[in-house]
């Protein structure tokens, strides 16, 4: 027993002098197998590298999400494309409507519809819409109706619009 006490007491000494002195004798490992200090420092400043260019990227996305492109110009060319105008057309059409909850209107591309540019942002559709009378029987009307986008780039604008 004394001789375990002493290899104990000298086993603490070792440990106050060099931290790792404790790690090694507890773990059993060889100290050419424990990794140095620069080894582990370089490691962790990997993960802090990743950690850090990890923020910054999720920032820049969160913060490019809420701003936009910086206030440039927030209409896209494609604001204009025939898809666009026959929406457009198929709303108005549906306000001028006795019933305009009934109203069925074909799809954008079939023969029946037809939307033709008429200038920048500008389009002629022709077209049709199923719906109620004032007398509840269901009706075809043809229309035509121009449409254009104003020059503020948000709203539309309907002129022209007969009936047939």
């Amino acid at each position: 027993m004394p001789y375990e006490s002493a290899v104990l007491s000298k086993a603490r000494e070792e440990a106050a002098k060099d931290p790792r002195a404790d790690v090694r004798s507890r773990s059993g490992v060889a100290p050419s197998n424990v990794g140095s200090a620069a080894s582990i420092k370089a490691s962790n400043s990997f993960w802090l590298y990743i950690l850090v260019f990890g923020v910054v990227a999720l920032a820049y996305g969160l913060a490019y999400s809420f701003f936009g492109n910086g206030g440039a110009d927030k209409s896209k060319p494609d604001d204009c494309t025939r898809t666009v105008a026959y929406r457009v057309a198929m709303n108005i059409v549906a306000k001028n409507l006795k019933a305009p909850a009934t109203a069925k209107f074909p799809g954008d591309w079939q023969e029946s519809v037809s939307v033709e540019k008429a200038g920048i942002c500008k389009f002629r559709v022709v077209g049709y819409v199923d719906s109620q009378n004032a007398f509840g029987a269901m009706i075809r009307t043809h229309y035509t109706l121009n449409v254009e986008r104003m020059s503020d780039g948000k709203q539309w604008e309907g002129t022209a619009f007969t009936t047939f």
